[in-house]
């Protein structure tokens, strides 16, 4: 995935510079023009992180740490929506007088005082705190001074969390089909003997196995219904997938799920955040994690990386070596294939081979060169990604025909 936004990134940058120097020879002609990016190059640059990005990162941070301590959901929530308040209350920006926000601030700690000592159901400062939160969030709204600026946070939160909601209840009647249909037991069955043919067809139905039964559900559940349900496939000693590798496998998909449409969680999460388009988040957060889906066939193929044998013992130094070294080559070669850049921008002849480096790469064949570690796709697939590079690094698009 970091490869893969990496050549975008690249191949967004290289575009940038190009359409900014045509309007610069554009501005060049035009002394207005010239004198208003000459001012708006004189501007002083912003600071690299505002209270803003703290308040973002703050709560995120503080979410991720209460939860890792082992608050409950709506405590670290809580305790996170805590930071925030704090952070709107301190910052300059905050469209109030520094004189009510001071106020405020004096309000809310007089609050969780109040609320620690008079209240009798309060026995901690994490339920004072509550309590404080909601009586801040009541005076503000009676305030002249927090009450347009707290309307429009909740409207805003109610607006971007309505595609969220949507989301989730179709989420719930998907689960609904799945497991009344008996279509999530029924399907990883007939997978049994179809797999005891052919692995890597195998794999492939195994694959959509998890990411159905995975839409939707968190990282534990997921796991303990995908291990109950397709576990048992793996099973089968004809296969000679390792255990660890076999259930890495179907969590690393069960977890995909989260950014695999229709049901994309994850990506209508942050869509709601960045307030764009549900649906073309989604399919933006599939095309990034592509790559990624050959990692679990990589585990299968090549149990070296995941520091076992083929047997599901201990691997030889040079085993884990040559699998990195193969890993890496077939990534770069697919995220570069997929972005449609190396050096510069890639022809659909270029494009055509790196996806060959690559699949020669990341699935391995029987034909050995070297006994049985060096593979000779993977040499085939390395002089593939060595000679598209050389050739792109060399020739620039103007040169390139195909």
């Amino acid at each position: 995935i970091f490869m893969l936004v990496h050549f975008y990134a690249r191949k967004i940058d290289v575009e940038s510079d190009r359409a900014s120097s045509r309007l610069a020879e554009k501005r060049s002609l035009d002394p207005a023009a010239t004198a208003a990016a000459d001012e708006l190059a004189a501007a002083p640059a912003a600071p690299l992180l505002s209270l803003e990005g703290l308040a973002f990162f703050g709560s995120l941070g503080g979410l991720m740490g209460f939860l890792l301590v082992g608050f409950s959901p709506f405590r670290a929530v809580t305790y996170a929506l805590a930071i925030v308040i704090g952070v709107v209350l301190i910052n300059p920006a905050t469209p109030v007088s520094r004189r009510e926000r001071y106020l405020a601030l004096a309000v809310w700690a007089l609050l969780t005082v109040l609320a620690w000592f008079i209240a009798p159901a309060v026995s901690q400062w994490g339920d004072a705190l509550v309590w404080s939160i909601a009586g801040l969030l009541l005076v503000g709204l009676i305030s002249p001074a927090w009450c347009d600026l707290l309307s429009n946070s909740f409207r805003t939160t109610a607006q971007g969390g309505l595609p969220l909601i949507v989301a989730a209840a179709c989420v719930g009647i998907v689960i609904g089909l799945v497991s009344r249909t008996g279509v999530g037991t029924g399907v990883p069955q007939a997978i049994i003997p179809l797999a005891g043919n052919n692995l890597f067809l195998g794999l492939v139905a195994i694959m959509f196995c998890s990411l159905v039964l995975g839409m939707g559900l968190p990282s534990a559940v997921s796991y303990l219904l995908l291990a109950t349900i397709i576990g048992p496939v793996f099973a089968d000693p004809s296969l000679g997938v390792p255990i660890l590798a076999a259930h890495l496998f179907i969590f690393y998909f069960g977890m995909m799920a989260m950014v695999t449409p229709p049901v994309a969680l994850a990506a209508y999460a942050t869509a709601s955040i960045a307030q764009a388009s549900v649906m073309q988040s989604g399919i933006a957060a599939f095309r990034f994690s592509l790559v990624g889906f050959t990692l679990p066939f990589m585990f299968v193929y090549r149990p070296a990386l995941c520091l076992m044998g083929n047997d599901g013992g201990s691997p030889l130094a040079m085993d884990v070596v040559i699998a990195v070294i193969a890993a890496v080559i077939g990534v770069i070669a697919l995220s570069s294939a997929m972005a449609g850049f190396l050096f510069h921008r890639l022809g659909t002849m270029s494009r055509v081979l790196l996806y060959l480096a690559a699949s020669c790469a990341l699935f391995p064949d029987q034909f050995g060169l070297v006994g049985d570690r060096i593979q000779l796709f993977d040499v085939i697939g390395a002089a593939l990604l060595l000679s598209v590079g050389i050739w792109n690094w060399r020739h620039p698009p103007r040169d390139i025909e195909s």
